[in-house]
């Protein structure tokens, strides 16, 4: 179902479709494609736009994570389009005339200030706090502890960048993603493993998907006081109890 409509259909009127696409499932990840695989472009990501469109044929989102694409319909001799949904129809794009004239390019600039590159070295120069993923079902925590909404579980201070390091740790029990997500903030990711994230995971986030096994740093800064709640977006394992407080002062 999109939108709540289970065989969803829309009626485009020009060449370039915009779209903002946002995994609501409660566990399910996404691999968003089209029909024949035709490439269309990542435009932003969770919270605004990226420095340029990136050109894909495939999309994954795990749950929470979000993204506006854009796809051009002009090569397209068929009067409708097929977003694929984990290979299945889900949502017929019926094409109309092109009546808009939408200003956009491949290689225009998204942003009028550009988001820096950031280097994986560049995690050494801020403080760094470890965040340990583990678990699955009812025995999910963060750092050893479940939820208790009594408790500051990490601080920061107000208007200070700092590195969280996210560690999807493996154990003896079944073996998870974690979508990982932060309230209040929007975050830069540094790194996966050690390397550059892919170019489509360089703009602005609130959530990131953590493989098992995998680290992923994250660069934020909090620009308002009070207590906010880190989590992993899987409902479950939010209702097991894998979520955390952070207390900006």
């Amino acid at each position: 179902m999109l939108n709540g409509t289970a065989n969803a259909t829309f009626d485009a009127d020009g060449r370039y479709l915009r779209m903002r696409l946002l995994n609501g499932s409660n566990v399910t990840n996404f691999e968003f494609s089209l029909q024949n695989h035709t490439t269309f472009y990542q435009i932003a990501t969770d919270g605004g736009l990226l420095n340029y469109p990136i050109e894909l044929k495939h999309l994954f989102l795990s749950a929470g994570e979000r993204a506006e694409i854009i796809i051009d319909l002009e090569g397209y001799k068929e009067e409708e389009v097929k977003l694929f949904v984990n290979g299945v129809t889900g949502l017929t794009i019926r094409r109309g005339e092109n009546k808009n004239n939408a200003d956009f390019n491949p290689n225009m600039s998204l942003r009028t200030e550009m988001l820096p590159v950031i280097q994986p070295h560049e995690v050494a120069k801020y403080p760094k706090k470890l965040m340990l993923m583990a678990g699955t079902d009812y025995r999910v925590s963060i750092n050893g502890r479940k939820y208790d909404p009594d408790r500051i579980d990490t601080t920061q201070p107000l208007g200070e960048y700092q590195v969280w390091e996210i560690v999807n740790a493996k154990d003896e029990m079944e073996n998870l993603i974690h979508p990982y997500h932060v309230h209040g903030v929007q975050f830069r990711i540094l790194d996966r493993d050690g390397k550059i994230p892919p170019r489509n995971e360089q703009g602005w986030k609130d959530t990131v998907l953590v493989n098992p096994g995998e680290t992923v740093h994250i660069l934020l800064k909090f620009t308002k006081p009070g207590k906010f709640m880190y989590h992993c977006h899987i409902l479950e394992h939010e209702e097991h109890g894998m979520m955390g407080h952070v207390e900006i002062d």
